[in-house]
């Protein structure tokens, strides 16, 4: 079995909506999302999967959060 794992950040802000407590008031994070690839067989290039291509997607995805108002998010 081979894996891949890339670790990216982006930082959002929300709020905990009906939460008794000091976490109902908006707020932010910087968040760490990990993405894990798992294969049991390469291509013939002898990759799993191209880092720049994951990367790349992840990247893309995580720019529509970045600096975001999560709860706006559907």
């Amino acid at each position: 079995m081979y894996e891949l794992k890339i670790v990216e950040q982006f930082a959002a802000a929300h709020q905990l909506q009906e939460f008794q407590g000091g976490c109902e008031r908006l707020h932010g994070h910087n968040w760490k999302v990990e993405v894990h690839v798992r294969g049991s067989e390469l291509e013939r290039d002898g990759l799993l999967l191209d880092f720049r291509v994951i990367k790349k997607e992840t990247r893309r995805i995580l720019e529509k959060l970045d600096h975001q108002f999560l709860n706006d998010l559907e």
